[in-house]
């Protein structure tokens, strides 16, 4: 073994105050749910948004905030996940009718590391106000959406860099800090004695693909109350056979270079078009979150936008 400083530094294990997690090589887990659901409350309650002349509108309240952040680090790379649905409540003061009651919500229902902060959408509702209210709601759908997209800024960048810091942990003659956070050893690496695999991965190793990661697939099928040729249209907009859709299809968060692969199939009942899903090439550590996303954000949706959850007449 060599000493501190010298040799290899691949090959040489550290001096360290912890004595675990050498070269921070283990996967390690830290939970930011509850950090984030307070800094949510820090960075929205009470902020202002001013329009001169119409309204100055305070958030009073973040009265939903549904979803999960957790970081973790897999041989010093920070690895960020988070996917949350907030809903703020908000008041405006009129300027020419400061006693009025204007109120209403916003709600943000894709906050996560798959969309940048300006590309997270912030939905405007009004429950009192009549037609003031009405132009102080188009105010924040027009312009004042892109201050609370500044804030979810603000979040993103302290999870990166407030929260997540104690995941690389220190070397040499540096201190610890206590968090929140699970290590997990790296399972043994197996030698194979076969010299065609030995040579194809080191093959694979020169062409610079990337990691090499553990992958699962699923199925999911869900009916729809529609023509299968209306369900097509929703998914995808485009005047196209109407029975079966593939895709390359992956989080942002993967690996670069890594897809999976989306097969729909549609499938014309008398009263209900059935959709199957079969996605295959996930990554095991997030297909659970692949299959709920779909379910939430894609199946729910379809069919409280378009209407097809109820029966077709």
């Amino acid at each position: 073994m060599a000493k501190w400083g010298e040799g290899d530094p691949r090959w040489i294990v550290e001096e360290r105050p912890d004595a675990t997690n050498v070269n921070n090589w283990h996967w390690c887990e830290k939970n930011a749910s509850g950090w984030s659901k307070e800094k949510f409350k820090l960075l929205f309650e009470g902020m202002t948004i001013d329009e001169p002349g119409l309204a100055k509108v305070t958030i009073k309240e973040v009265s939903k905030t549904e979803g999960e952040a957790m970081i973790n680090n897999r041989k010093g790379k920070l690895i960020y996940f988070y996917e949350w649905v907030l809903k703020l409540e908000w008041e405006a003061s009129l300027y020419e009718d400061p006693k009025k009651e204007v109120k209403g919500a916003m709600e943000i229902p894709n906050l996560s590391e798959e969309n940048d902060a300006s590309e997270v959408d912030v939905n405007v509702s009004l429950s009192a106000g009549g037609s003031k209210g009405e132009q102080v709601k188009e105010f924040l759908r027009k312009k004042g959406y892109k201050d609370i997209q500044d804030k979810i800024q603000e979040y993103i960048v302290a999870l990166k860099r407030e929260y997540a810091t104690d995941l690389i942990l220190p070397t040499k003659d540096q201190a610890t800090t206590k968090s929140d956070k699970t290590c997990i050893n790296s399972p043994p690496v197996e030698k194979s004695t076969n010299i065609n695999v030995i040579n194809t991965t080191n093959n694979l190793d020169k062409l610079d693909l990337g990691c090499k990661i553990s992958t699962s697939s699923f199925t999911q099928t869900q009916n729809f109350k529609c023509t299968a040729d209306d369900l097509y249209r929703a998914l995808t907009q485009r005047e196209v056979p109407n029975k079966r859709i593939t895709q390359n299809w992956r989080f942002r968060s993967w690996p670069n270079g890594h897809y999976s692969e989306v097969v729909i199939d549609l499938v014309q009942k008398e009263d209900q078009t059935e959709l199957t899903l079969t996605q295959t090439g996930i990554p095991s550590n997030d297909l659970e979150r692949t299959r709920e996303g779909w379910r939430n954000y894609y199946w729910e949706s379809i069919k409280r936008t378009f209407g097809f959850g109820t029966m077709l007449i």
